[in-house]
C-alpha cells in the first residue's frame, strides 16, 4: 500500500515536497484554503473547509499516513501588515488540523492516527543569536512577531505530542529554490540576473 500524504498549504515549500512526493510514486492530496497554484497538478490539489468538523469528515475519508503542514505568511515583513490573516495562517489553521486529529482518536479509539505530523516553524525563533552559532539547546527567544507566532506553533505541537500526537516541528532557515516568489532576496537576485542576461533588464 502506497504512503498517503496530505500537505495542508500549497506555496512554494508545498510545491516542491508534492513534486518530489508525486516523483517517488506516493499519494499526495495538497489541501488549500484560498486558491489553486498553478505550480502544482490541479488533481491533488484539494480546496478545504477551516471548520474542525469538516477537517475530521476530510482526515477520515483520505486516512493519511503523513501530514505535513506548510501553512504560513513565510515574507516577513507582511507578518506585520495583517496581523489576523498572519496569525491566522501561522498558528490556527495548523492548529485546527492537530485538534481535528486528536479529537478523531479521542473519539474513535481505531482511528489510526498518522505516523508522522510535520510542522513548520522557523529559525526566527531563535530571534538574535547577537553572533552565536545557532543551536537547537538555545531557548527560543523570538525578536519579531513572525519569530513569535512560529514558536507559539511550537508549543502547540508540545502540547499535541503531550496528548499522543507523532509532532515534528522543523526549525528551518531561509527556503529557497525555483519557483520562490521574486519578494525573497536570493530569488530576486535570481530574477534580476536572469532578466539581464536576456537583455530585458540593465545592469
Amino acid at each position: 500500500m502506497k504512503d498517503n500524504y496530505i500537505i495542508f498549504g500549497n506555496g512554494f515549500i508545498a510545491g516542491h515536497y508534492a513534486a518530489y512526493l508525486l516523483s517517488k510514486g506516493r499519494k499526495v492530496t495538497v489541501a488549500y484554503r484560498t486558491s489553486l497554484n498553478p505550480m502544482i497538478p490541479e488533481k491533488v490539489q484539494c480546496k478545504i473547509s477551516e471548520h474542525i468538523e469538516d477537517l475530521k469528515i476530510m482526515l477520515s475519508n483520505l486516512k493519511p499516513n503523513f501530514i505535513i503542514l506548510t501553512h504560513g505568511v513565510s515574507f516577513i515583513p507582511n507578518t506585520e501588515k495583517d496581523l489576523e490573516k498572519s496569525m491566522a495562517s501561522n498558528l490556527l489553521a495548523p492548529l485546527k488540523v492537530l485538534e481535528a486529529i486528536y479529537l478523531l482518536k479521542k473519539s474513535n479509539p481505531q482511528y489510526k492516527i498518522p505516523k508522522k505530523i510535520l510542522t513548520f516553524g522557523s529559525a526566527a525563533e531563535y530571534g538574535d543569536s547577537k553572533g552565536k552559532p545557532l543551536s537547537e539547546k538555545l531557548p527560543p527567544h523570538p525578536s519579531s512577531l513572525y519569530g513569535l507566532s512560529k514558536n507559539w506553533l511550537y508549543q502547540v505541537a508540545q502540547y499535541y505530542t503531550n496528548l499522543g500526537l507523532p509532532c515534528v516541528h522543523l526549525r528551518q532557515f531561509n527556503a529557497i529554490g525555483a519557483k520562490q516568489n521574486p519578494f525573497f532576496a536570493v530569488s530576486s537576485f535570481c530574477r534580476q540576473i536572469a532578466l539581464m542576461e536576456k537583455k530585458k533588464q540593465e545592469l
